[in-house]
């Protein structure tokens, strides 16, 4: 009954770090040369889950022109340019959806546990 509790409790830590990582990324979209992080999630070791790493994805986003191309004998010169950053907002917003569902779920099996121990506890009284 109790490792119920704190199996929850680990999913909405693990839920809540998700959902951070996600906001982060969802802030920084018009951020010139912003990276994404990813998290991932493994089990504790006492059960539950946990975040186990949160990286940084190092692709390169797009790059937008703002200005002219111009050319040197060592190539092209883009004037005024800069790069986009490497988020997907709609991975960002269906991660979020979903995460947000996994937090609720750990929310009610908290809340559910919770009722159990008390009713527990009054028959005993």
């Amino acid at each position: 009954m109790v490792n119920g509790i704190f199996n929850a409790l680990s999913g909405l830590r693990t839920s809540a770090g998700r959902l951070q990582n996600s906001a982060n990324n969802l802030a920084n979209i018009e951020t010139s040369g912003f990276k994404k992080s990813t998290v991932t999630v493994g089990e504790a070791k006492s059960g539950g889950s946990q975040l186990t790493s949160i990286r940084r994805v190092n692709v390169q986003g797009d790059i937008l022109l703002k200005g002219n191309l111009g050319a040197s004998p060592n190539g092209t010169i883009l004037s005024s340019s800069f790069k986009i950053s490497n988020v997907d907002i709609l991975k960002e917003m269906a991660d979020q959806v979903t995460t947000q569902v996994v937090f609720t779920s750990n929310a009610k099996i908290t809340d559910a546990t919770d009722q159990i121990i008390g009713a527990i506890l009054d028959i005993k009284s």
